[in-house]
């Protein structure tokens, strides 16, 4: 069976530490079903100042698995298997790394991988 979560976390550049801010609440049985709820927490939680919108509209255009930065959030759609092991299947291990350091610049303009 094919299971489907969703993370947003807050990277610390001082420190390299990882934050969870949210994540699904329940495991998805598709990656559309997973996207769709990251994009719809995503725009409730917006307040137009940090570039969400611009990043719901990029994780809305992609399929997943993939992982998305703006400043030092970063959001993750991924599969996983019963066990709740990740899939390192493909790029994801690298791109997530690659998200990660992106997420030390604290850049304003957002980067999505996705494979």
């Amino acid at each position: 069976m094919e299971l489907w979560d969703w993370l947003w976390q807050q990277l610390n550049p001082q420190t390299g530490d990882m934050r969870v801010l949210t994540r699904s609440a329940h495991p998805h049985f598709s990656a559309a079903s997973a996207r769709d709820e990251l994009v719809g927490r995503i725009r409730l939680i917006d307040s137009g100042h940090r570039g969400l919108k611009k990043i719901a509209e990029l994780i809305e255009a992609r399929t997943p698995p993939l992982i998305a930065v703006i400043g030092t959030d970063v959001f993750s759609i991924a599969k996983f298997d019963e066990n709740g092991v990740i899939s390192t299947a493909g790029n994801f291990r690298a791109n997530n790394d690659a998200a990660v350091l992106y997420a030390v610049k604290n850049s304003k303009v957002p980067k999505i991988w996705s494979h």
